[in-house]
């Protein structure tokens, strides 16, 4: 089918740095975040994902926005430090414009599917940070580099593979729990990379991670 041809359709490989780009312009946002906030000016309204404002107020630019904001220096430190270990191993696999791709459009429609829950269960607070593309991220890592070994908290190795089925277990488990962390995000972006492995890729994550044959 076209359909399927067109969303298959290779980009040429170059290899641009995107993954330090990305992180240059989160570190950036996050100095005007603190620049703002010493001045009593919240941009999180504006450009946090709001599911109220989102639906009711028309602010669209929210799913794409709230990607770049976080809340403190750990946030961004540690979201940060994974688009460096594991964004980088995957940008030279996939170019760094399928890796852009990659990256904005599960963040993007993890923040979508996030807001459309909450907006539905009537949760009004602000989503900030980059875990739904970084856990996209994560997944895109295990499906490309599946026999190499995570060391989770910089200590117990795990088998990528293996990690990243715990994490989808865990993070459905939690995807609703009220503990300041968007859970739920962090699910969406894991299928939503799921989805685009197998549609752009023709890849089964069952068959990489041994489920079938």
């Amino acid at each position: 089918m076209r359909i399927f041809s067109f969303v298959r359709k290779p980009f040429s490989y170059t290899y641009n740095n995107v993954a330090l780009q990305l992180i240059l312009v989160n570190v950036v946002i996050y100095l005007l975040q603190l620049y703002f906030k010493q001045r009593g000016i919240n941009i999180q309204y504006l450009f946090g994902l709001n599911p109220k404002l989102f639906f009711e107020k028309k602010m669209f630019w929210q799913i794409f926005t709230y990607m770049f904001l976080h809340g403190n220096f750990l946030h961004i430190f540690f979201n940060m430090l994974a688009v460096f270990w594991f964004g980088i191993a995957i940008e030279r696999k996939m170019g760094s414009k399928e890796f852009l791709l990659f990256y904005l459009l599960c963040g993007t429609l993890a923040g979508l599917a996030m807001g459309i829950a909450y907006y539905l269960l009537g949760i009004d607070a602000p989503i900030i940070g980059a875990s739904g593309a970084l856990y996209a991220v994560l997944f895109a890592f295990a499906i490309l580099y599946p026999d190499s070994t995570i060391y989770l908290y910089f200590v117990l190795p795990i088998p990528s593979a293996i990690l990243i089925i715990g994490y989808f277990v865990l993070e459905f488990l939690q995807m609703f729990k009220s503990d300041g962390v968007a859970h739920l995000g962090h699910f969406f972006g894991l299928i939503f990379a799921w989805i685009y492995v197998r549609l752009r890729y023709r890849i089964n994550p069952l068959r990489v991670f041994g489920f079938i044959k």
